[in-house]
């Protein structure tokens, strides 16, 4: 009985050995069967990935050849922008002797300092600036002035001994001042005006 037991446990063992053995090399056979078809399948993939690239690669030669060849585009962008166009105005003569006195005490012109040498009672380093300033302002107020040049001989007449001013021109020189024409009714006035001291001299009148 014993004996029996024993060569029929003995081979139950075996039976189940071999039949170990057997899902053992099945499932080898499966995880190698796995392993070629991932690799297959990894090459299908990288070699699509390439060409993907190569197609890249082809297309962006082709758009830039034909950006070479394309002639050139000329743009024109029309942009309206606004601007403030300053309306000029006729300057006017002066209306009186009066009116041109009034602007003249009014006006801070013969105030200003300019950093110049002077040498002969009046800032001569300056004159052109003083005059300038005075027919600005004066065309703020829609009124004439003009630049008024004074040669070595109009200037012993009409500047030496007034104003403290007691030196002539020096040789060579001229002095910038302005003139203003008044028209009344008794006719056109013409004046000097000395922009650093407001002084103002008729030079003459006629109809």
């Amino acid at each position: 009985m014993n004996k029996k037991w024993a060569c029929g446990f003995v081979f139950i063992c075996l039976v189940t050995l071999g039949a170990g053995f057997q899902a053992g090399r099945e499932f080898k056979n499966a995880r190698l069967n796995e392993a070629s078809t991932n690799t297959a399948l990894n090459s299908i993939y990288w070699e699509s990935i390439a060409s993907q690239r190569e197609d890249a690669i082809t297309l962006q030669r082709e758009e830039l050849e034909a950006c070479r060849n394309r002639p050139p585009e000329t743009i024109i962008q029309v942009v309206e922008v606004p601007v403030e166009v300053e309306k000029l105005v006729e300057l006017q003569n002066w209306d009186s002797e009066a009116e041109l006195v009034s602007f003249l005490e009014g006006d801070m012109t013969d105030m200003a300092t300019f950093y110049s040498m002077v040498t002969y009672g009046l800032d001569d380093g300056a004159c052109e600036h003083y005059a300038e300033m005075l027919i600005k302002a004066a065309a703020k107020k829609g009124k004439k002035l003009s630049f008024e040049v004074i040669n070595r001989s109009d200037y012993a007449r009409y500047y030496m001994g007034r104003d403290g001013i007691t030196q002539m021109l020096p040789l060579g020189c001229m002095h910038m001042a302005c003139s203003a024409l008044v028209e009344d009714d008794d006719g056109k006035h013409f004046y000097f005006i000395e922009p650093q001291t407001d002084r103002l001299w008729l030079i003459g009148s006629f109809d």
